[in-house]
């Protein structure tokens, strides 16, 4: 028998792992990277109905209960919260004096194949009137050592759970006391973590606030098993406010633990016998845009993310100059040179009138939106607006409006002959326009609204003409009156 060469067999040996070393590196190439979630809810665009496990099971893949004793909670009508699904959102219900999955939220995993890096991105925003309390969990990212395997929450001290899985949960935080101002953290549950329950992360100084939508993003790469190599980032509106890269996901020779599911929690709590996170009063937090990339770090971080390109179509101008009970007309253009856009906001004051997450992005065109910007008050105001990219990126712009005091209620003005008088101006529902000029030629009225369009015109030769106006809406119009070769116009304010 020949004995082997140990330095042919040596050789061998580096050349297999410089091969499996170039494996590894070609299987992080972008071009590889899956969007496996991609959930917006926009089936549910103008509906307001109880969202379902059936419904749950079409709108993400692989549902099932992972965590928190492999139950489902949530999604049926043995659970006292009522998850709805509203204009293409899901909202999440919170029931009063009480805490935990059993009364409030949802709870539920979606899977897919494991791997060893992977994107989670989604939209969150918090009731105009939500009681924060102590804090709830948000959904995050987790994987096990099997498709299905059991995945770490609820101060789980199962060995075989803590060893071979993980979670990166997120959670809104704020001291029983109710004194902080609530904040973020990454409420991880990792195998070599020295605390009963999960971890906590602190994302930066954020400070949350009520009826804002934020863009959650976070990025998880995996360590090297045993080594505390795993990268953890997190986004917050495309802003970096976790970034670490010593994270141990895994034990020593537990390589198969993958990142396989989003973990998708929301719920208060804590305990449920402590009151403190406990609100007196039902509370909601609403959802949208879900999405998972798998083997790819570039969504995130690869590369410097190109920021939307935003301006004003109408209008135009630094500063708007206009009228007291002005309607103001607002159209921005937007676009994302390496991606998409994900909404545009319009501000007045820094205070958000309505978002809008397709084209055309448009405001004060709608009668049942935007009452601010109807009928303004006599005042300066900063507007923005500010555009959102499926990558958290923002760019923003803005114009003054000066609205200025109408003083104009004198209903008489001179062109040579042509003497007429408006009243009632501002007006109601009916004008007159009386003649005084004695002239024998008709008179022709034209009534133009700010954008220019002809809204009314009027011929007659009668010495006082009555126009109804019920039809105009609230707000400034151009009146050019003629009779013959002579011509004004005056300024109409429809109240």
């Amino acid at each position: 028998m020949k004995t082997p060469n140990l330095h042919k067999i040596q050789k061998y040996k580096i050349i297999i792992i410089f091969l499996l070393i170039s494996i590894g590196i070609r299987a992080q190439d972008c071009n590889n990277s899956q969007l496996v979630i991609d959930q917006d809810f926009s089936q549910y665009n103008g509906e307001n109905q109880l969202y379902t496990r059936s419904m749950a099971n079409n709108d993400f893949p692989n549902l099932g209960g992972r965590t928190s004793g492999g139950n489902v909670r949530g999604l049926s009508n043995d659970f006292p919260q009522r998850n709805r699904v509203i204009n293409g959102e899901l909202r999440a219900e919170f029931t009063k004096d009480d805490a935990s999955g059993r009364t409030g939220g949802f709870v539920f995993d979606s899977s897919f194949d494991g791997v060893e890096e992977a994107v989670l991105q989604y939209r969150v925003k918090f009731a105009d009137d939500f009681v924060w309390a102590t804090g709830g969990k948000l959904p995050g990212l987790g994987g096990a050592s099997t498709p299905n395997g059991s995945q770490p929450a609820g101060c789980t001290q199962n060995q075989n759970t803590i060893e071979n899985a993980f979670s990166c949960r997120l959670m809104w935080r704020s001291n029983t006391a109710h004194t902080q101002p609530p904040y973020l953290i990454v409420y991880d549950y990792l195998p070599n973590r020295e605390t009963r329950c999960g971890g906590n992360t602190r994302l930066g100084d954020l400070k949350l606030e009520r009826n804002t939508w934020y863009t959650v993003k976070q990025y998880l790469k995996l360590n090297t098993p045993g080594q505390e190599n795993g990268l953890l980032k997190m986004y917050i509106d495309g802003e970096l406010l976790v970034d670490l890269d010593d994270v141990m996901f895994r034990l020593s020779g537990k390589g198969s633990v993958k990142i396989n599911s989003v973990v998708m929690h929301t719920y208060r709590g804590g305990n449920r016998s402590d009151d403190w996170w406990q609100s007196p009063q039902d509370d909601y937090v609403y959802f949208d845009d879900f999405k998972v990339w798998t083997n790819c770090s570039d969504v995130t971080d690869n590369g410097e993310n190109q920021l939307p390109v935003i301006s004003f179509n109408d209008p135009t101008s630094p500063t708007v100059t206009v009228d007291e009970g002005h309607n103001l007309m607002v159209n921005v253009a937007a676009s994302d040179p390496d991606g998409t856009i994900e909404n545009v906001k319009l501000y007045m004051d820094n205070v958000e009138i309505r978002e809008e997450v397709n084209p055309p992005y448009e405001w004060g065109h709608r009668d049942d939106l935007d009452e601010q910007l109807k009928n303004l008050a006599a005042g300066t105001y900063q507007m923005k607006a500010v555009a959102t990219d499926n990558r958290g990126g923002t760019s923003e712009i803005s114009f003054e409006l000066v609205v200025e005091e109408n003083v104009l209620s004198v209903d008489e003005f001179d062109a040579s002959d042509l003497k007429i008088k408006i009243y009632p101006n501002p007006a109601d529902n009916i004008i007159f326009i009386e003649n005084e000029g004695n002239t024998t030629e008709d008179i022709q009225i034209k009534i133009n609204d700010v954008s220019g369009r002809t809204v009314k015109t009027i011929t007659s030769n009668s010495s006082v003409i009555e126009i109804n106006t019920s039809a105009l809406s609230s707000g400034m119009f151009l009146m050019t009156v003629k009779s013959g070769k002579l011509s004004t116009s005056k300024l109409l304010v429809k109240k």
